[in-house]
């Protein structure tokens, strides 16, 4: 999984490389974006170097690689966020409909890793549900005492 992580000083050059990121920089960096490279899976960014990062949102955004902090790919402490993406961290959403979008694997990946990630997401899913179920039967308890 290539790592890109910008950032503006030489303290957290030395953090981020030590955690592994694969790209560290900010205006070359910006530079090969605008020019069209986007060879990354994820992009990590400190909230100051954020106004130059917001200009690439027309070529980050599309492909689902503009930093966020609900993500926890724009935050101060930049070096554990790339720990947990070079461990696997991996983010998602679920819609109002109850649709649950997220990638399990990167072409990179093979087929055996693909799997193993879709039934690793079907059993987080299926225990996010039993909380969901057990936490309803408990509000459903409640109430009932109150009645």
């Amino acid at each position: 999984m290539s790592t890109a992580v910008e950032q503006e000083s030489g303290s957290a050059y030395i953090q981020v490389k030590a955690a592994g990121a694969d790209f560290v920089g900010l205006d070359e960096f910006v530079s090969k974006i605008e020019g069209g490279w986007t060879d990354v899976d994820v992009i990590v960014a400190t909230p100051s170097v954020m106004p130059k990062i917001g200009r690439l949102g027309k070529i980050l955004g599309p492909r689902n690689l503009m930093p966020n902090p609900k993500s926890g790919t724009v935050t101060n402490d930049i070096g554990e966020a790339v720990k947990e993406v070079k461990k696997g961290k991996i983010s998602f959403k679920v819609d109002k409909y109850g649709i649950v979008h997220t990638s399990i694997g990167r072409i990179s990946f093979s087929a055996d890793q693909i799997a193993d990630n879709a039934r690793e997401l079907l059993k987080q899913v299926e225990d996010g549900e039993m909380m969901v179920r057990e936490f309803e039967e408990k509000v459903v308890q409640v109430e009932k005492k109150r009645n």
